[in-house]
């Protein structure tokens, strides 16, 4: 890790080498990989996008692979690669539909199906946001986002304690 502190790349990548030969399904050479991903981020998306494939395939179950969905699906999105951010966004709500990251990833799945132009699906995807975490910044930003839905928006708002709803008569 001091070599990622400091820099040093090729450090980093002798670490990788070593846990591969002697640790392979190690959780340490999976933190070693996603330091490496880091470093090739830089370089631009392709080299770091072979690594985040690895850490996925290698280490599944793993907060690394966690990540790993969500680097490769944010980077799709924010240079326009619509249909590869969908992909991804959807990759971790197939392996983990229940993950502690899945409100998350449904809102921008649905961000990416609007971005599409499938209003409709992008439309129940941000209900399904509401319907798994209605207290959410996520179900916030997604009642904001369904303009057919105001109600929902205010409804996700009132859940959060935001507005207060005057009682029945």
């Amino acid at each position: 890790h001091v070599s990622m502190k400091l820099g040093r790349e090729e450090g980093v990548l002798e670490s990788e080498r070593r846990l591969s030969a002697r640790h392979r399904d190690s959780d340490e050479r999976a933190r070693v990989l996603m330091m490496t991903a880091r470093l090739k981020d830089a370089k631009g998306p392709e080299a770091s996008a072979r690594v985040y494939r690895t850490i996925i395939e290698g280490f599944s179950a793993s907060a690394s692979a966690e990540e790993a969905i969500w680097k490769i699906g944010w980077e799709a999105y924010s240079s326009g690669a619509m249909d590869e951010a969908y992909e991804g966004f959807s990759m971790y709500l197939d392996q983990r539909p229940g993950g502690r990251l899945a409100t998350q990833f449904l809102y921008w799945k649905a961000r990416s199906a609007e971005r599409l132009g499938r209003e409709d699906e992008a439309r129940a995807l941000f209900a399904k946001v509401c319907g798994a975490s209605p207290r959410s910044f996520y179900c916030l930003m997604a009642g904001l986002r369904n303009q057919e839905a105001p109600q929902a928006a205010e409804a996700a708002e009132a859940s959060a304690g935001l507005l207060s709803v005057p009682a029945e008569s």
